[in-house]
């Protein structure tokens, strides 16, 4: 195994393995500008760079937060700039925190919308014998 150092390169290959994810991933990241696509040395193979791992490492996070791959690129910047103020992050943040908490208003809502369709479906199972003419469902 190579030396950890801050120049060590990857293999797309052995970056896709370090970061956790898959080769087409790499690929897919490259061409949505998520990720620098190496310039291919006489050698055949690229070789991306450490801060590559980290960078990968951000991406996957924020889209486990919910933000969109447009979102996370327009993230990108300010999680390489140390001098990023934290209030554009947290903004950016907020918002996001905001159409979760409407999306899951909404579920709540289907949620209790299905219980009451099968609360009703239920009880007409017992007063008409299952008969899907009287079900809720079924009416237009």
């Amino acid at each position: 195994m190579r030396p950890s150092t801050a120049h060590q390169r990857f293999t797309i290959g052995e970056l896709a393995c370090v970061a956790g994810v898959g080769v087409e991933t790499v690929h897919f990241y490259e061409r949505r500008g998520l990720i620098e696509r190496p310039e291919r040395p006489a050698s055949g193979f690229r070789a991306y760079p450490r801060q590559t791992v980290s960078r990968l490492a951000f991406v996957r996070e924020a889209q486990e937060l919910g933000f969109t791959l447009r979102e996370v690129r327009d993230l990108l910047p300010l999680n390489a700039n140390p001098a990023t103020d934290c209030a554009a992050v947290r903004g950016r943040a907020a918002a996001k925190l905001g159409q979760l908490e409407a999306r899951m208003a909404r579920f709540a809502r289907m949620r209790a919308a299905l219980r009451l369709f099968m609360y009703h479906c239920h009880n007409l199972e017992h007063e008409d014998g299952g008969m899907m003419r009287n079900c809720l469902f079924t009416k237009s």
